[in-house]
């Protein structure tokens, strides 16, 4: 697609008008800036819903990177995260607790009557931008508020927990669960950043207190509460309704071994039942559809994940056609075959996706040199990948500090200011003390970009910023440690599972 001519010229005109434009020059680590740049004026996007930047990621990896990048070039800008489900197209599981909540969560922030106290960058990923979801005023609907003091049903809240996707453990300690004991709820709902103790005495909620879930020891006292759910489906009469009357037209007469059916006509959830989601509301959208003209960044290589994704989809979608009716093969949902959905009322596929992104500004990002010559439809913002010491460590009779001593002087020599840059606190702890051991001082600890301004001559900046590689601009160097020592055997903590 060809770019119409921009209205105006600088690197936040990229984010006006309509059609596909190239951001080159932008390796790894260098997106914040970026991004930064690219917002440097708001942009326009004319359709009254003040919709954010939308960043589609390869993958959660990658959001995760992008954050650390905008912490780093950019700390003043906030992000929303949109999660995708972490479980396989047409699976026979739900996707995992924590991470529906994350996704209904975000989804609620959505809803258009709060669309302008939206953070300016939305982060998502290729297949949570795929996947289609509820509409999010109904969503954040189905939110609940309650305060201190005040007449509050303890059982009210206990019917509310269940049918909005919260599960029931002994111990409350991630986000999406909650806990009875006596006239005390515990409960951890999803944007409320820390699970919460509510005490009853008879129909009166006495008091609301936020806890640690590691020593579920309260630290203080909070006068109202607004819970939001846990899932993108609520099991209710309507929605269970909805369901059975859909279920039926698709798939036509139900019998007595369809566990899926019989769950939901109970008013039960059920394992998976997520992947049958249009069958509980009356109607899906998307991403791109509730910001129709909200310009959006793609990842390098972001069309080849988003075309495999949904090759997938239809594999597995097939895969699904073909087992139905089989008495085996692993297809069965408790004796009952699996009855797929078609992939378009799930997830967007590849024609629709292609008329979602026609009408808005779509901004690839790439670390190499755009080869279009048309300034008004590519932009090299000048960032290149940085210098790896690997022939000198594989060499053996090089100290890689010395060449990395040089090196920084040379950088210096051409004006720039050299950070280093550790995955860890610890890390850079060490890499401090291993420098100056080099002869490499002094080492400023820095926290930002605007940090590097105020390094002092023959200063190196050291910061806490995790990267695969450096990178160099016209005015920065940021060397990774992992450029200087190679693969790490430790890595950023992983989330609990």
């Amino acid at each position: 697609m060809i770019a119409r001519p921009l209205p105006k010229t600088g690197l936040p005109a990229m984010l006006t008008g309509t059609g596909q434009r190239m951001l080159g020059g932008v390796p790894d680590g260098l997106e914040g800036q970026a991004l930064a740049r690219l917002l440097d004026k708001p942009p326009a996007n004319g359709d009254g819903t003040g919709g954010p930047l939308i960043y589609i990621a390869q993958d959660a990896g990658r959001i995760e990177a992008i954050q650390r990048s905008l912490a780093f070039f950019a700390p003043h800008i906030d992000t929303l995260v949109l999660p995708a489900w972490d479980c396989l197209a047409y699976d026979r599981v739900s996707p995992n607790i924590d991470v529906a909540a994350r996704r209904a969560a975000a989804l609620a922030r959505l809803e258009p009557q709060a669309a302008h106290a939206l953070p300016p960058v939305l982060l998502t990923t290729a297949n949570a931008v795929l996947q289609k979801f509820p509409d999010p005023q109904a969503i954040a609907g189905r939110s609940l508020t309650a305060t201190a003091g005040g007449v509050f049903d303890r059982e009210r809240l206990i019917d509310w927990l269940e049918k909005n996707g919260f599960a029931r453990t002994p111990t409350v300690r991630d986000v999406g669960e909650y806990a009875v004991r006596g006239g005390i709820v515990d409960l951890y709902a999803p944007g409320t950043g820390t699970p919460l103790r509510l005490d009853f005495f008879g129909d009166t909620l006495e008091s609301i207190r936020p806890f640690d879930p590691a020593d579920q020891r309260t630290t203080g006292l909070m006068p109202t509460i607004t819970l939001a759910p846990a899932s993108e489906i609520a099991i209710d009469e309507g929605s269970i309704e909805r369901f059975r009357h859909n279920y039926r037209s698709a798939f036509g007469a139900v019998t007595d071994e369809d566990a899926l059916y019989a769950a939901i006509s109970e008013g039960r959830r059920f394992a998976g039942m997520e992947h049958w989601l249009p069958f509980f509301h009356e109607r899906l959208t998307d991403l791109l559809e509730i910001f129709p003209r909200s310009p959006v960044i793609l990842d390098p290589l972001l069309p080849e994940t988003l075309a495999e994704r949904q090759a997938r989809i239809a594999d597995h979608y097939q895969a699904r056609r073909e087992a139905m009716g089989q008495d085996s093969g692993g297809s069965s949902i408790g004796g009952a075959s699996y009855k797929p959905i078609p992939p378009d009322t799930l997830f967007i596929m590849e024609n629709e996706w292609a008329t979602r992104l026609a009408d808005r500004a779509a901004v690839y990002l790439s670390p190499f040199v755009p080869t279009d010559s048309d300034s008004r439809n590519s932009h090299d913002l000048g960032g290149r990948t940085g210098r790896s010491f690997a022939a000198e460590r594989a060499a053996g009779n090089i100290n890689v500090f010395d060449v990395l001593a040089t090196h920084i002087g040379e950088l210096r020599n051409d004006g720039r200011k050299v950070i280093l840059a550790a995955w860890s606190d610890g890390a850079a702890d060490r890499m401090a003390h291993v420098l100056a051991d080099h002869g490499i001082e002094p080492v400023v600890p820095v926290a930002s970009f605007a940090g590097a301004g105020d390094l002092g001559p023959g200063a190196t900046g050291l910061a806490v910023l995790p990267l695969e590689s450096g990178f160099v601009t016209d005015e920065l160097a940021v060397i990774g440690d992992q450029d200087i020592l190679g693969d790490r055997l430790v890595r950023s903590p992983s989330r609990r599972k």
